[in-house]
């Protein structure tokens, strides 16, 4: 946090005594032109965290950790995607369709018996109450609109 912030009370990067942040950044090394009033964490009042520069040594070993659990995670849902088209066709027939697809029918039916239930209808009003639709705008068909000589152009 630079003297101006402090100054305005604005939130910055958090730093000790010594002026070091958390990630072990000085905070006489960030320049306050730096400081972007379009960063989301700068605009919601949120410390920053910058983490400290690794070596190239650290940095490799970091790549090849996360690639190696990307191509794990990967290799599981392909696994289990496959596992479930297997089950799914060697599944038992019900009514012709594979017996998980018809329960998931069966649900979806239910579920919209009940949404679209008689008694959930909009209420109705008798036509005594009812009155000429007002005009939305002035915008729409004009007085000399001829239907047979009308075309769509796309």
């Amino acid at each position: 946090m630079n003297d101006e912030q402090k100054a305005n009370g604005e939130p910055g990067v958090e730093a000790n005594a010594a002026g070091i942040n958390d990630a072990g950044i000085n905070a006489a090394d960030i320049d306050a032109d730096e400081i972007d009033d379009e960063n989301t964490a700068h605009r919601l009042g949120e410390a920053r965290r910058i983490s400290k520069p690794l070596s190239d040594d650290e940095a490799e070993r970091e790549i090849r950790r996360r690639a190696r659990r990307g191509f794990l995670i990967g290799g599981a849902a392909a696994v289990a995607a496959y596992g479930g088209y297997r089950y799914l066709w060697s599944a038992q027939d019900a009514g012709g369709i594979p017996a998980p697809l018809r329960r998931a029918h069966e649900f979806n039916e239910r579920l919209s018996t009940a949404y679209f239930d008689d008694s959930r209808l909009a209420q109705t009003y008798p036509r005594e109450q009812s009155s000429m639709p007002r005009a939305n705008g002035g915008f729409g068909l004009e007085d000399d609109f001829d239907p047979a000589t009308w075309s769509l152009r796309v």
